[in-house]
């Protein structure tokens, strides 16, 4: 018999990450992206046409 396939890359028998986890990950990242993230023109703009099309472009 074939085992039943599942949409999560988690094993079955494994937690997911408590929020404290989540957290603690949330501001590694955060600060992460601080200290390295790249002086680029389109993060100066709010205007979401702006920000549209430099996601655009990037594709």
């Amino acid at each position: 018999m074939s085992q039943k396939q599942t949409s999560s890359s988690r094993p079955s028998n494994e937690r997911p990450p408590d929020s404290k986890s989540r957290t603690r990950l949330r501001r590694a990242l955060l600060g992460w992206f601080d200290r390295h993230a790249r002086d680029l023109p389109w993060r100066h703009s709010k205007s979401p046409y702006h920000v549209w099309v430099s996601e655009i472009m990037l594709q």
